[in-house]
């Protein structure tokens, strides 16, 4: 089965030299030949390590130097004990090639780039070099295996201001990278295929959208690019997420705005698709049964992936607070108070998550954990009941659910909410 997608070294706007340098560590533990990038280029000589991996002073010297490191590569081949990798350059090129093959594509370590996906094996002792590039076609990318190429490794900057990430299988131990043959996975079958035909219904909606990147940067993007991307981002890692993540395809698909208002026909393409990259690790194997979950979570969809909790709690505090908040001199507490109800007033009869860190953000504390033992407060003050505790740590970190159980006279309608 998949490993879980869990990266110690998740990108963030904010990565540091400090950050790639531990990547670049934690990949040469793999055995990879490692050196640092600027904008997807060596920064200085990268040669010497076609040959012979860094050893961890030269690496450290190589990324803590210089000032404009913006990521990390490895050594593609023999260098790196036979890393291959497949650059599929675009989302469609990957569907096109793992939907027919969708349990061998969940076991490949797969990385997000900035344009496409890339999946890594390592070659078999004594297979040659190999290297394969595709111009055009449905596939078009390339096939890296040979120690005259590098492939960029998440937690690097793609000029386009994306950051790579592992989507999911990202290695940790040396043995964690599958042996498979280019052959054996198609990755040298003829890529001049025929673009394939979609059986969804003609849309009226425009063929572009305008996208624009965190780093101010305008692109055109096909509307078919950013739907299939909506649903990549959606793919369960295990068994025991799938309801979780039907709900996060509905929210996701909910935020297009071609597909707000779109019926069940044109929504279930977007379903068959997640269902055939998800089914290797999901335990339930009817595509009917994730149909009827998934039109039953597009129903309750009120607010679109990525515009509801910010707009919704600042929604809240800008109307009367409830009655409960006059027993409190404090303000942050006052305002978590009006929070906890309006979320209540927005879940309906079903818990609502809040972590301490995002009461600290939103409310005004003076640390996460003060916000910590405000929560606590209003538990034993019986205005909050705990309907499931969080976990802490960084790889798995899940936030309280509660219910609100004090007045729900707030003069915040679940419809003004639904409009944030």
């Amino acid at each position: 089965s998949p490993m879980p997608a869990v990266c110690p070294f998740a990108p963030r706007d904010d990565c540091t030299r400090s950050d790639y340098l531990q990547a670049a560590y934690h990949y040469c533990d793999l055995g990879w030949s490692v050196f640092p990038l600027n904008r997807k280029e060596p920064v200085g000589r990268w040669k010497p390590f076609q040959e012979q991996r860094p050893r961890d002073r030269e690496i450290g010297r190589m990324f803590w130097r210089p000032s404009w490191v913006d990521g990390v590569a490895a050594v593609t081949g023999d260098a790196s004990v036979g890393l291959c990798v497949r650059d599929f350059d675009t989302v469609d090129g990957y569907l096109a090639w793992a939907e027919p093959r969708a349990d061998l594509a969940r076991r490949l370590p797969t990385v997000r780039t900035g344009r496409g996906l890339h999946v890594y094996i390592r070659l078999p002792k004594g297979y040659g070099p190999v290297y394969r590039s595709w111009k055009s076609g449905v596939l078009k990318g390339e096939v890296l295996g040979t120690p005259k190429r590098y492939v960029v490794l998440p937690p690097s900057r793609h000029p386009s201001g994306a950051s790579y990430r592992w989507v999911w299988g990202e290695p940790f131990n040396f043995n964690d990278l599958p042996r498979h043959t280019p052959e054996e996975l198609g990755w040298l079958e003829d890529q001049e295929q025929p673009k394939r035909t979609s059986e969804r219904p003609p849309q009226t909606a425009p063929e572009s959208n305008t996208v624009i990147c965190s780093r101010g940067a305008v692109q055109n993007v096909p509307l078919e690019v950013i739907e299939r991307d909506a649903v990549m981002k959606c793919l369960p890692t295990g068994p025991n997420q799938r309801n979780d993540c039907l709900w996060e395809l509905a929210r996701t698909l909910k935020a297009l705005p071609h597909l707000a208002d779109a019926g069940e026909a044109d929504l279930w393409p977007f379903v068959e698709q997640w269902f055939g990259l998800a089914q290797a690790v999901i335990g339930t194997k009817s595509l009917e049964v994730c149909w009827e979950d998934f039109r039953r979570q597009w129903k309750l969809v009120q607010v679109p992936a990525g515009q509801g909790f910010d707009a919704a709690v600042s929604r809240v505090l800008t109307e009367p607070f409830p009655a409960e908040a006059d027993q409190y001199d404090e303000e942050a507490m006052r305002r978590l108070v009006a929070v906890c109800a309006g979320l209540q007033r927005y879940a309906g009869d079903a818990p609502f998550y809040l972590s301490c860190r995002t009461a600290h953000r939103v409310c005004g504390f003076g640390s996460k954990d003060t916000a910590n033992r405000r929560l606590n407060q209003l538990v034993e003050d019986k205005l909050l009941v705990v309907s499931w505790k969080g976990l802490g740590g960084t790889d798995r970190r899940r936030a309280t659910r509660y219910r609100w159980v004090g007045s729900l006279a707030v003069s915040c309608s679940v419809t003004a909410l639904a409009q944030c």
